[in-house]
């Protein structure tokens, strides 16, 4: 087993437009890849009236089979640890939330403010902040580490995330703009060119 433990949890996506809830299902072990180079989610309890949230990656997707035989795909995530780097109340900030800050990056990659604002509280520098919001604040301190043993077996949790950068997209997918010919000397075939009428001012 490696020195660093990562825990997994493997979650049944189910077929929704932009946010997907699944089903917190299987939890394996083995060693997490490098944040930085992969997509980052956050997942939400969304049994309770407050959400309580992690941040995380993305490792791959896999299948497995149910009781019935059918393939059911699976998203796995690495799910923390996420640190709680500030706590607001109603009294302080005029309401309750926690921040957690999750991916270990070297400091030159952070901005002052935001290297001040994690020190001012004797934290590593973290890449992501998310907020959340809390009825119980009192409950949480600064420097908590939370993970996915905050979830139990078969509780609904919604995920969102953003995915990495696809590059640049042609005209042709992005806008169904038709191409140019592909014979006869022809060098325009995708290139985006001139999309406006053209007009000649000399009468």
């Amino acid at each position: 087993m490696p020195a660093q433990i990562y825990r997994y949890i493997a979650a049944t996506v189910m077929r929704k437009p932009r946010s997907r809830y699944v089903s917190a299902t299987e939890a394996a072990f083995g060693q997490g890849p490098d944040p930085k180079k992969q997509d980052v989610f956050h997942l939400k309890i969304i049994d309770r009236i407050v959400a309580l949230g992690l941040l995380g990656n993305k490792i791959g997707m896999t299948q497995i089979f149910d009781e019935a035989g059918n393939i059911i795909p699976v998203t796995i995530l690495k799910i923390g640890p996420c640190v709680i780097t500030q706590v607001k109340t109603v009294l302080s900030d005029g309401y309750n939330a926690i921040q957690v800050g999750y991916g270990m990056v070297p400091s030159k990659y952070l901005t002052q403010p935001e290297l001040g604002h994690l020190q001012k509280s004797n934290i590593q520098p973290l890449k992501y902040l998310k907020e959340f919001r809390v009825e119980n604040p009192e409950e949480f301190t600064v420097g908590q580490i939370l993970n996915v043993d905050s979830f139990s077996s078969g509780q609904l949790i919604s995920i969102t995330g953003k995915s990495t950068g696809k590059g640049f997209s042609g005209l042709q997918k992005r806008h169904n703009f038709s191409r140019g010919p592909m014979t006869h000397g022809s060098k325009n075939h995708r290139a985006p060119g001139s999309i406006g009428m053209g007009y000649d001012f000399a009468f």
